[in-house]
């Protein structure tokens, strides 16, 4: 059985027209990082503040461990559910020291000499102690909140958006920290975050909100390359979308058959994804899809090309040490496989 269970979780908050989060599922095992991603407003954070007790749902279950934690009869206090919190911005008391801080929220059945002890050396703050969080840096700070929040030992652990108030330098460098604390001390956690560059290089599985509702869940891998609906695939950043038509050889569209295998019924329109790091130039004329660039931007490694092919703009990605120019013809040979035929994203409910 997974550690957590979420079963039709569903928000309202007074006043509002519609539910901040609805219908929500959500498994999550022992020892996984699991990333809730999302724009502002999705619901991913009304999701952490419910399963932290810090609201109440309106309707759906969550049980953690094989006890239930709330349902239509049952709602257990946040200092009673194993549940460990790290705030956006850190919530460290600044008129106490480090060690009181990763104390603070240690009942008298702890020793908590010997868990701040163990903590600080967790989160490699040892001889830290005495110092106040203002003698600290960004990225100390939040290892004394990651230290405070695990220093109860819950059973799961959350983080709210912890990387945002951190320089673009030192993200790469917390959020390794991160998985690296949280696989050292065996804690089952739920990151919370809207940077998809962390996201994907920090989580186990990632699931994807949008407007209260689940859209996809699965391995970073799974939800880049196979995206369920075009927020989702817009989310890992720009990829190429178009219609089509089912015919019965695949997949008519502006650039082209496409030999898509169970795309649909035939005679139906359909969206249809890839990205541009999946359309690949090819030399001379042997590309089935040809076309003029009309705009290129360097991006470091590779440039950003914009190629009209026909009334379609389609984006590549073209390795740098290839000199691209506006005007240029443009031979281009997609990854088949690639092309994901999107469905509709999920909607939330007014009622």
């Amino acid at each position: 059985m997974s550690l957590l269970q979420v079963r039709g979780l569903c928000k309202r908050y007074a006043g509002a027209p519609f539910l901040s989060l609805s219908d929500f599922d959500l498994e999550v095992e022992q020892g996984e990082l699991i990333a809730l991603g999302g724009e502002s407003g999705s619901g991913k954070t009304t999701a952490l503040r419910l399963i932290a007790g810090f609201e109440k749902p309106s309707a759906g279950s969550i049980s953690l461990d094989g006890h239930v934690l709330c349902d239509e009869r049952t709602f257990v206090p946040p200092e009673e559910r194993g549940v460990g919190m790290m705030f956006q911005d850190y919530a460290l008391f600044p008129h106490l020291r480090v060690g009181q801080n990763v104390a603070f929220g240690l009942g008298q059945e702890h020793d908590r000499e010997r868990s701040v002890a163990e903590m600080l050396d967790l989160v490699n703050l040892t001889g830290c102690e005495s110092r106040f969080p203002h003698e600290l840096s960004g990225g100390q700070q939040q290892r004394v909140a990651i230290a405070r929040a695990l220093a109860p030992r819950p059973a799961l652990l959350l983080l709210d958006e912890p990387l945002s108030n951190l320089d673009a330098t030192s993200k790469a460098q917390v959020r390794d920290e991160i998985q690296e604390i949280t696989s050292r001390a065996r804690t089952t956690a739920i990151w919370v975050s809207h940077d998809i560059k962390h996201i994907m290089a920090g989580a186990d599985r990632i699931a994807i909100i949008s407007k209260g509702c689940l859209q996809q869940i699965g391995t970073p891998e799974q939800v880049y390359a196979h995206p369920a609906n075009r927020y989702v695939a817009k989310f890992f950043g720009k990829t190429n979308l178009m219609m089509g038509q089912v015919v019965e050889d695949g997949v008519e569209t502006p650039i082209g058959l496409l030999n898509i295998k169970d795309s649909g019924t035939i005679g139906t329109t359909v969206e249809i994804a890839i990205r541009p790091d999946q359309m690949f130039v090819v030399d001379g004329s042997h590309g089935p899809i040809n076309g003029i660039v009309k705009r290129v931007h360097f991006q470091g490694e590779y440039c950003e090309v914009l190629v009209a092919v026909g009334a379609c703009e389609l984006s590549v990605n073209v390795s740098s040490e290839r000199r691209v120019c506006v005007g240029d013809k443009l031979y281009l040979e997609p990854k088949l496989s690639a092309f994901q035929v999107l469905k509709p994203s999920q909607e939330n409910r007014k009622d």
